[in-house]
């Protein structure tokens, strides 16, 4: 808990020391005011490196001929973070951290139908982005949706206005976005990804997936309860271990090295993600709910229709092979 009167944690950080400080209680590197904890979200070895090892356990490692559809959602998904329209933070010129916009908050990271409206996991408003990215076949839209959607769970209960003047879930440190914290929340995030990913399989590659969640499940799991183990690891020496692991489960499982790299802000997918994160901006898809209904098939709920745009196959110029999505028949 913060108190902005004292500056200080009235508890102990559970994470230890993350900052350098010795003092467990301190925050935001003891400068609250210009300073804040991270805003909130999964981080890449949720976002990219789970989401990867879904993606091709549904198929998604070959879509129309191309085998890199498993790839671009999962990069669209972790660059949600790293993109400067879209990050949840950023660095100002003399070092300071500083969050991102009200909007740019809530539309990418707590997705909710307010600013000051606690994210609710899975909600209709939290995956419409996701599944209108299935339904037009666009993976970088899916995997800015699905950063949306993953994030409702590690943020639910908290909204893009935070808590005390804090953004996001900063006055609960690092802890929501480990998902050993709460593996049964992290495995409906999971599931939640799967059922996703299954269906852009099917509808946009013409796969017929046949992996099974309960077995695929079992692996998922043991990834995030390994991670109780590191816990007593400063903040980012556990991403490095999460992420270890990860990479080790997706070569022994696909014998694929895969590696998420923002391409120091250069991006060859850029304008694509950059038209992708434009639609998940739209009013009309904070609301409705989408219902799945088994391969190639899904029920939109009311407000979330999309007017034009962005309807056919998606060429992502340079990376590996100029991968192409073609559209649904």
């Amino acid at each position: 808990m913060y108190d902005p009167t004292l500056g200080r944690l009235l508890e102990r950080d559970p994470l230890g020391y993350t900052t350098g400080n010795a003092g467990l209680y301190s925050y935001a590197s003891d400068n609250p005011t210009n300073v804040t904890d991270p805003t909130g979200l999964y981080d890449d070895d949720v976002h990219f490196y789970m989401t990867y090892f879904i993606a091709n356990a549904v198929g998604l490692g070959h879509c129309n001929g191309d085998c890199h559809a498993a790839f671009l959602i999962a990069w669209a998904n972790t660059y949600t973070d790293y993109n400067p329209a879209t990050r949840p933070s950023y660095t100002n010129r003399i070092g300071i951290p500083v969050a991102a916009t009200p909007e740019v908050l809530r539309r990418f990271h707590f997705r909710s139908i307010g600013f000051d409206v606690p994210v609710k996991a899975g909600a209709g408003e939290a995956a419409a982005v996701a599944w209108e990215g299935t339904r037009q076949c666009n993976p970088f839209l899916t995997g800015i949706g699905l950063h949306a959607l993953q994030d409702s769970y590690s943020h639910a209960g908290f909204s893009a206005a935070g808590v005390g003047g804090i953004p996001g879930h900063g006055s609960a440190g690092h802890s929501p976005d480990d998902p050993s914290r709460d593996v049964d929340k992290a495995m409906a995030m999971a599931r939640a990804t799967f059922n996703v990913l299954a269906e852009y399989s099917a509808k946009c590659c013409g796969n017929k997936v046949t992996a099974d969640w309960g077995e695929l499940s079992k692996k998922i799991q043991r990834e995030f309860a390994l991670g109780t183990e590191e816990q007593k690891l400063g903040y980012n020496a556990q991403v490095r271990a999460r992420v270890g692991r990860w990479k080790t489960l997706i070569r022994e499982t696909f014998n694929r090295d895969q590696e998420f790299s923002d391409h120091g802000g250069t991006s060859p997918w850029d304008k694509e993600f950059g038209q992708a994160a434009a639609m998940g901006e739209l009013p009309h898809l904070s609301g409705g709910t989408y219902v799945p209904q088994g391969a190639s098939g899904f029920r939109v709920g009311k407000g979330t229709g999309l007017a034009g745009g962005m309807t056919g196959g998606f060429h992502a110029p340079g990376g590996p092979a100029g991968f192409r999505v073609r559209p649904s028949r």
